[in-house]
């Protein structure tokens, strides 16, 4: 009968960064659909102004049969392969620039808590920023495919854009490389919003698990998770909507001037609502993507 090995296996670097980057292609894949029509839904203002859509969709039912009556299912997947690209970007990205930072930013023992906090705020936040500048390109092109809906001309049916090349081909040639980052400032202070958010709960825990029994705290933990992580998803929800919809003005005439300037138009236009648009598909979306993850977890 064969012995177990003295020492345990322990992943190198090598594999935990392949089966982590497969299993966040597996978890995009999978939510793929839902993803497009909450951003269909999302820039829906956009495409109505750009005179790509028309009527506007009457809710999340007449959006997906619309999409899928015009369109064919397998649209529901266009643009996956560009929001695929980045998770082999991210993790290496994360560990270089963390591991960086660190050396700059993680404060002394004896500093006080506030500056710790303050801290890894900064930390959070510079390292959400660095990968999300170096990875925004394809959000952009993600974005814009996922919103090429198909028109009909003289009877026959076509697209904005034939493809992932496609997109870069013609935004660099009408905005430069600056149309690729359109509404990244706004993205990058969205981010500054969740890290904040996220901290909050970090400081919560550290603060009530000290003082409670394990089996006293994980129902105030499971608690709080649930309430941070909503209550992150309502507060930068307005941010993500405001950035993509900058982005779908890249090759158009007219142009947002910054962030204020784009949610003040679509409060004038359309209403305060219009900055939750497709809110209730990222929260199924969001649970889809938890359920796929503990599933993919379960198998491995």
């Amino acid at each position: 009968m064969p012995h177990p090995p003295d020492h345990p296996h322990y992943p190198t670097i090598s594999e935990i960064y392949l089966i982590n980057s497969l299993r966040n292609v597996v978890h995009r894949t999978s939510v793929a659909p839902i993803e497009r029509v909450q951003l269909l839904l999302q820039c829906e203002g956009e495409m109505k102004k750009s005179g790509r859509l028309n009527p506007g969709y009457r809710g999340i039912v007449d959006c997906v049969s619309r999409t899928y009556r015009s369109e064919g299912a397998i649209s529901f997947f266009r643009g996956n392969l560009t929001s695929c690209l980045p998770v082999f970007l991210t993790f290496p990205s994360s560990l270089i620039t963390d591991r960086f930072l660190r050396q700059y930013l993680i404060p002394p023992q004896e500093s006080s808590r506030t500056f710790k906090i303050v801290s890894n705020f900064g930390l959070a936040f510079l390292v959400g920023t660095l990968n999300i500048g170096l990875v925004y390109h394809f959000d952009f092109v993600r974005t814009r495919l996922a919103n090429d809906v198909v028109e009909i001309k003289d009877g026959q049916k076509f697209r904005q854009y034939s493809g992932t090349l496609d997109v870069y081909r013609k935004t660099i040639k009408s905005d430069g490389f600056r149309g690729l980052y359109r509404g990244y400032i706004v993205c990058c202070i969205g981010n500054a919003l969740h890290a904040g958010v996220s901290l909050s709960f970090v400081e919560f825990r550290r603060v009530f698990g000290s003082e409670m029994q394990a089996r006293q705290y994980m129902p105030y933990l499971l608690g709080a998770s649930i309430v941070t992580s909503f209550a992150a998803a309502v507060m930068t929800y307005p941010f993500d909507t405001v950035r993509r919809r900058m982005m779908m003005r890249s090759g158009e005439p007219v142009k947002y001037g910054g962030g204020l300037e784009c949610v003040s138009r679509i409060c004038r236009r359309e209403g305060a609502r219009a900055l939750w648009r497709g809110f209730l598909v990222n929260i199924i979306k969001t649970i889809s993507g938890i359920a796929v993850f503990y599933a993919i977890d379960l198998n491995m």
